[in-house]
């Protein structure tokens, strides 16, 4: 096979038919940011104790992160449409509006409030 070209090894390893086009692959679909559509409770008192929050929405993936105010939270992975995490009495202790946003993917949601009245 020496001094073939390169049409010449195409055309000898796909054999005496005509030749194959060689396509790449296509490339990876992107990931969809996760997005938040509603989160239960939404608000508490000051001072409560801690619970369990639902987070619904879309495009959770299972490496889902739920922050609040920007400080990661345990999650647990429900469904591509929602996941849950503690909020522990820290987090309850003071008033204020405090951030709630996913991360998935290596994107994040959009940030909804959190009421501690």
């Amino acid at each position: 096979m020496r001094g073939l070209g390169l049409l010449s090894l195409l055309f000898v390893l796909t054999g005496c038919g005509a030749m194959k086009q060689m396509t790449p692959p296509a490339p990876p679909s992107p990931v969809s940011a996760p997005s938040i559509s509603a989160i239960s409770p939404n608000s508490a008192p000051a001072g409560s104790t801690g619970f369990t929050m639902t987070v619904n929405g879309s495009n959770f993936g299972s490496d889902s992160i739920v922050y609040w105010n920007m400080s990661n939270r345990k999650t647990q992975f429900v469904s591509t449409n929602q996941v849950i995490c503690v909020v522990d009495d820290k987090d309850l202790e003071d008033p204020g509006s405090f951030g709630i946003y996913v991360r998935t993917g290596g994107k994040n949601s959009n940030t909804v409030p959190f009421v501690v009245q």
